[in-house]
C-alpha cells in the first residue's frame, strides 16, 4: 500500500478535529503542527528503538548510510586521527566504520573523553587496523567526530549509518497535493493523531480528554 500523501495527512487531521472547511486551519498551521507532531512521534520512537522492534521498521525510512573521505586531523590532539563534519539531517547514530585503502572496514566504538587517554594508551585497547575509536566535539563550533586511526592516517575513509531528521512538511505540499509521506500508513495515523491531540489542546478544546483517551487504549 501507498504512503498517504501530505494533503490526505491534512485532510485526516481536520476530519479529527472536526473542521470543515480547510480555511478553518490555514496550510501553513497545518504544516507546523504535523511537523511538530512528527518530531514527537519520532523522538518517542528513538527513545525506545533499541528494544522495540516495531520503533526500529517504523524509523527505516530515516536510517541514511554515507561514505565520507576523513582527510583533515585535529594537530592539536596527542594522538593520530581524522576528522569530518556530522552530516547536517544527523539525528542519532547507529554505527560507525573505518576503512583504512583497500583494506576490509574496521571496527569503530564510541568513547568519551574522560575515557580517551587510558584507552589509546593501552597496550591491548590502543588503535589498530582491526579497531579504531571515534568521538563527537565541536571543532570550530561545528558539530564534528573526531576517529583515532593508530599509525595508519592516510587514505582514512569512515562510513557512517546514522537516522538522519525527517523531511519537514510545507505548506505547499499540503497545497499542491501530490507529495506522499516518508512513512508507512501506521506512522502517519500517529502523526496525524498526535497533531490533532497538538491543535486540541492549544485550542483548550473540551474535546482533548475523550480524545487522549481513545487513542492510548
Amino acid at each position: 500500500m501507498a504512503n498517504k500523501s501530505i494533503i490526505d495527512m491534512a485532510k485526516d487531521f481536520l476530519a479529527i478535529v472536526r473542521k470543515s472547511r480547510v480555511g478553518t486551519v490555514q496550510p501553513y498551521d497545518m504544516a507546523v503542527i504535523l511537523n511538530q507532531a512528527t518530531e514527537a512521534v519520532v523522538t518517542d520512537k528513538l527513545k525506545v528503538i533499541e528494544i522495540d522492534k516495531k520503533s526500529y521498521n517504523d524509523l527505516l525510512p530515516l536510517r541514511t548510510t554515507t561514505t565520507i573521505d576523513a582527510t583533515v586531523a585535529d594537530a592539536g590532539d596527542l594522538f593520530p586521527n581524522k576528522m569530518f563534519a556530522v552530516p547536517s539531517n544527523f539525528r542519532r547514530d547507529i554505527r560507525l566504520t573505518t576503512k583504512f585503502g583497500t583494506n576490509a572496514p574496521t571496527k569503530t566504538i564510541l568513547i568519551k573523553s574522560n575515557e580517551a587517554t587510558d584507552i589509546l594508551n593501552g597496550v591491548f585497547s590502543r588503535p589498530t587496523i582491526h579497531q579504531t575509536y571515534y568521538m563527537y566535539f565541536l571543532n570550530a563550533n561545528i558539530s564534528s567526530i573526531k576517529i583515532y586511526t593508530g599509525s595508519i592516517t592516510d587514505d582514512v575513509k569512515a562510513q557512517f549509518e546514522y537516522y538522519r531528521n525527517p523531511v519537514i512538511i510545507t505548506e505547499n505540499m499540503i497545497v499542491e497535493g501530490s507529495t506522499l509521506s516518508e512513512f508507512n500508513n501506521e506512522v502517519s495515523m500517529e502523526i496525524i493523531e498526535k497533531a490533532a491531540l497538538m491543535y486540541l489542546e492549544r485550542v483548550q478544546d473540551a474535546r482533548v480528554n475523550t480524545f487522549n483517551n481513545i487513542t492510548n487504549k
